[in-house]
């Protein structure tokens, strides 16, 4: 992205196509709540500044939609801000975080820590946007301390866009919880890595991630539930730990193997976890009570359901 911008070449916003205004379309006409993964990319030439990258898309049953915005310039390595649109009149305003007016240069709505790199939204069903974003100290995080790093959740009050901190995947920030990554020496890093992808949110706004295997030995693969208070991480399922790792033979769930899954989007339904394996080509869900694990679409063997592959 640096890279970009000292080319000159930064993504924008780009034009939703006829296919996904066609897919918007109920939502927009029942108002109803819909959740929407529309990547709202293209690319374009600024002199200083640009928003060149957007992560979650979120439609309120009020007929706003909402989606977050990453951008910086020369000056600033990269910020972040929410928006939101009228659905019936495309009016649209800046909702939380710090964005570049034309005229007279940065200005920050609500406050709070700073948005870095946004990468989902969640609306709560306590009425607040919960944010999931990628912080790097060097960024706006660097209002925090310790800064904030990695994986971090806010939570936005919509009618003012203050910005709460609600967890940070960072070790030494010991007022919240993490999981266990079985390392067997207990030397840091001991909580498992969060993936940079989307995260789930259920009824209770509780949060739900996939994670990175990049310990060794291995910890295997799953999903980690956070609650909503920050303060609690637990093992939803898991499997795949590699011999040395104390996570060994102690999976939780029953069902396919997931060691070496690569899970690039999560959604909640039900009690239930849905899961789309990138690498393997197929979508698991999830028991949240039991962590059981089953196969509801494969391409590859055994074969479930029917159709192109998945990406």
């Amino acid at each position: 992205q640096h890279d970009a911008l000292r080319r000159g070449q930064v993504e924008r916003p780009g034009i939703l196509t006829k296919g996904q205004v066609l897919a918007l379309e109920p939502a927009l006409k029942t108002g109803k709540s819909a959740e929407l993964s529309i990547n709202l990319v293209g690319r374009h030439k600024l002199q200083q500044a640009a928003a060149f990258e957007h992560a979650g898309f979120e439609l309120h049953e009020t007929g706003e939609v909402f989606w977050g915005v990453e951008w910086g310039n020369f000056t600033d390595n990269g910020r972040g801000y929410v928006m939101a649109m009228d659905a019936a009149t495309g009016n649209r305003r800046i909702v939380s975080g710090t964005y570049l007016d034309p005229q007279t240069g940065p200005k920050t709505v609500g406050t709070g820590p700073e948005f870095d790199k946004i990468l989902d939204i969640e609306l709560g069903t306590d009425g607040f946007l919960y944010v999931e974003e990628q912080s790097t100290p060097f960024n706006g995080s660097i209002t925090e301390d310790p800064p904030l790093q990695g994986i971090t959740v806010f939570k936005v009050d919509l009618t003012n866009g203050n910005r709460t901190l609600v967890w940070n995947e960072r070790e030494d920030m010991t007022q919240f919880g993490h999981c266990l990554n079985g390392d067997p020496d207990g030397i840091p890093p001991t909580h498992i890595q969060v993936d940079i992808h989307k995260f789930a949110l259920d009824p209770q706004n509780n949060f739900y991630f996939t994670i990175l295997q990049n310990q060794n030995p291995v910890p295997g693969n799953g999903v980690i539930k956070v609650t909503n208070d920050g303060q609690t991480c637990t093992w939803i399922t898991r499997g795949g730990a590699k011999p040395g790792n104390t996570f060994y033979q102690q999976d939780i769930g029953t069902g396919p193997e997931i060691g070496a899954a690569k899970f690039t989007a999560i959604a909640y339904r039900n009690g239930q976890i849905y899961l789309l394996d990138w690498l393997v080509n197929r979508f698991i869900r999830v028991d949240i009570a039991t962590g059981n694990r089953t196969v509801i679409s494969n391409v590859g063997t055994p074969q479930v359901g029917e159709g192109g592959a998945m990406g």
